[in-house]
């Protein structure tokens, strides 16, 4: 008799795409600069909305795959790995390989996009770019070679795919996977600090060991494992249903102070360091488990929409930057830019638009068939 696994937590959706849509925003003024079109990338607001965004995704990940696993050992006494990485394949390789391989050999043969300046750099490291894009590495990609046209943003998939990797292997193997979250969490923002800590005081001094050192701060910090961790402890909580911790989450002042902090976060632009970063996710983490399961949440994004644009919202973050870039690069041909204050109405609704209708064609004529062999 199979079992059902699924989990589904209300308001998620809509929360995954507002992340979704921080990152948008960023981006779009990213490119903006690209294209030499007066912005706002350099506001720390701006400057930090992406950043947030995908911390908000990475405390998602560690929550939902943490419960997942929970409940899985919980009913069948065993979490079957096999199992879990077709999931994830079929979730995230068809998608990420399609974007991959559009990115790397179609984009940059058609003038349309080539042509462009941010192409000037493509070809260098052209074949170990390949070959770390193919082994699910781009963020070492983007950290040893910078930023790869309309694919740059796949670094974080390369992070979620390598805390995939190892994730249930701890949570099968540890009965107290807590402590093991825990010990992990700790060790992240140790081993974070240090590498940024040696090389800034000179406590090294040999060329080749500042050169890997400064290869694994990158590494380190890109990977914000602490920020999945800290989402697998708000898993652990629900859960175990810690009634001493949830009443205190749940408890109304809790979570007015949780949304006040957001929008302080967002309206200051705060800088993303490692100490910024886990006050970002404990935010997150109090705001995903209101939403999720405290039936007195002050706030509801449970709608049709936000449902909906949540579903697809893998596609809306691997598609924006082609979106973007096809947006600016149209407006800029055909002359219809005039540095007013329409301008910024033409290109977030044209951009948005863009990405959301490819993104829903790529889910019901391309994922969705991928999804439909996942095992039950």
């Amino acid at each position: 008799m199979s079992v059902n696994l699924f989990a589904y937590f209300k308001n998620l959706n809509g929360l995954r795409f507002i992340a979704a849509f921080l990152v948008i925003i960023h981006h779009i003024e990213q490119f903006k600069h690209l294209f030499q079109y007066p912005g706002y990338v350099y506001h720390s607001q701006i400057d930090s909305l992406g950043d947030i965004g995908v911390i908000i995704f990475f405390v998602l990940s560690g929550f939902l795959i943490t419960y997942i696993l929970l409940k899985e050992k919980d009913i069948k006494k065993d979490i079957g790995l096999l199992s879990f990485y077709m999931k994830r394949i079929l979730r995230i390789w068809p998608l990420y390989f399609l974007v991959i391989i559009l990115g790397l050999f179609v984009f940059n043969r058609i003038p349309f996009f080539s042509q462009h300046p941010i192409y000037s750099d493509f070809s260098r490291g052209y074949s170990t770019k390949i070959l770390l894009f193919f082994l699910i590495l781009p963020n070492i990609v983007i950290q040893t070679y910078g930023i790869t046209p309309l694919i740059a943003q796949s670094w974080s998939i390369g992070v979620e795919e390598q805390f995939y990797l190892f994730w249930p292997l701890l949570m099968k193997t540890f009965s107290r996977s807590l402590y093991v979250i825990i010990l992990v969490w700790f060790f992240s923002i140790s081993a974070t600090l240090l590498s940024w800590y040696l090389p800034s005081h000179h406590l090294i001094h040999s060329p080749v060991v500042l050169k890997y050192c400064d290869f694994i701060k990158l590494y380190l910090y890109n990977f914000k494992i602490n920020c999945m961790a800290i989402g697998g402890i708000g898993a652990h909580i629900l859960f175990y249903n810690n009634r001493t911790l949830l009443n205190i989450i749940y408890h109304k002042m809790t979570q007015i102070t949780a949304y006040i902090a957001a929008i302080v976060i967002l309206a200051i632009g705060v800088p993303t360091t490692t100490v910024n970063e886990q006050i970002i996710s404990l935010v997150s983490i109090v705001i995903i488990l209101n939403l999720s399961s405290n039936t007195h949440s002050l706030l509801s994004l449970e709608n049709k929409i936000l449902n909906y644009l949540g579903k697809i919202s893998y596609g809306v973050y691997m598609f924006h930057p082609l979106c973007i870039f096809i947006t600016l690069r149209v407006l800029f041909r055909s002359n219809l830019l005039h540095n007013n204050v329409f301008d910024n109405v033409f290109i977030y609704t044209i951009s948005i638009l863009l990405t959301i209708l490819l993104s829903a064609a790529s889910y019901r004529f391309y994922e969705s068939k991928f999804l439909k062999l996942k095992p039950r």
